[in-house]
């Protein structure tokens, strides 16, 4: 997903979430030890308004680079998979993208579609959905990938799910268990990477934090 995003459609829809997180906050946004929110500034907090913030992130978009044969390339699609804020942009355009969807859908008064969409969970760029489909691909400029053929056993994130159906609906069971996708792959992966390597301190207790929540 993050090396196929548009960056065009990415600045857009980081902008409509950054702006409407702004104006239901009604104040601006303040860093300090404790963290970030949006509340009253105290003297030794930092301070970022809408125009702040939006001039940060496209900045963080526009300038990802790699160094290839001594020469320094700028990625012009997607955003770096190993980029600390990736995860939180990507989210936040994915966001973007079904918010307008959802809006459309209430506009039209389309009671039905929003029915189906009550169950629907997505973590990331993972998306769950039971007995419909998700938002056309085409409004994230992306297309989807199914992870199985069969749609009564499907892995989610660390999942898996099962299902089986019978004529009686009280008899229908859905059942979760842990799923390992690396037990499939023909190589030994390397669970933890090793202290001198660069990655950075707070990845690990970033991806705990995250799947936590």
């Amino acid at each position: 997903m993050y090396s196929n995003l548009d960056q065009g459609l990415l600045r857009k829809g980081l902008g409509r979430a950054i702006r409407e997180a702004f104006e239901h906050a009604g104040k601006e946004l303040v860093i300090n030890k404790s963290g970030s929110s949006f509340a009253d500034a105290e003297d030794d907090d930092k301070v970022y308004s809408l125009s702040m913030v939006e001039e940060l992130v496209e900045f963080v978009v526009d300038n990802a680079y790699v160094e290839q044969g001594g020469r320094a390339l700028r990625q012009v699609r997607g955003i770096p998979m190993g980029g600390n804020a990736s995860p939180d942009i990507a989210n936040l355009y994915c966001y973007s993208v079904e918010a307008d969807y959802i809006d459309g859908l209430i506009e039209n008064k389309d009671w039905g579609r929003l029915k189906e969409l009550c169950s629907a969970a997505r973590y990331i760029d993972d998306f769950l959905v039971w007995d419909t489909t998700p938002p056309p691909e085409e409004l994230y400029g992306m297309s989807y990938a199914k992870t199985s053929d069969n749609d009564d056993d499907v892995p989610f994130i660390g999942m898996r799910i099962r299902t089986e159906r019978h004529e009686t609906p009280k008899n229908n069971w859905v059942r979760l268990s842990v799923y390992d996708k690396a037990a499939n792959w023909k190589f030994k992966p390397t669970r933890f990477t090793h202290g001198h390597t660069a990655a950075p301190s707070t990845q690990g207790p970033g991806i705990l934090k995250g799947m936590m929540q």
